[in-house]
């Protein structure tokens, strides 16, 4: 994965995935978004749910690790490894693949921080 330069706003702009932002990749990401869940997405949101917890105190860890200035890298070199490394162990070492994959969940993350956005 190529490094990304940490930068302080727009996160989604940040993710990795070398398509750039107006590619098709990111199509299924906003309509995803926007749609709903295909068939299986139920479960999958509840395995997320459950893993929640651990995921935050994860999170806990490494901000109170970057306050520390224990960190090698910065939280998003972090989340972007956690990321790289799920994909690796889930579909394999597939590059074209996890730009793919990248893209979609760059398009769900500018969806979901619009959406917040306006409701704010």
């Amino acid at each position: 994965m190529a490094a990304v330069p940490d930068a302080p706003r727009r996160p989604a702009r940040r993710l990795p995935g070398g398509a750039p932002k107006r590619d098709q990749a990111h199509r299924p990401g906003r309509r995803l978004a926007r749609t709903g869940l295909p068939a299986g997405g139920a479960e999958l949101l509840e395995t997320w749910r459950a893993r929640r917890p651990a995921l935050a105190a994860y999170g806990n860890t490494v901000r109170e690790a970057e306050a520390g200035n224990r960190l090698s890298g910065s939280r998003f070199t972090v989340v972007t490894s956690l990321l790289h490394m799920h994909h690796n162990r889930l579909v394999g070492i597939r590059p074209a693949a996890e730009r793919r994959t990248l893209a979609i969940l760059r398009g769900v993350v500018e969806a979901h921080l619009s959406r917040k956005r306006y409701m704010a």
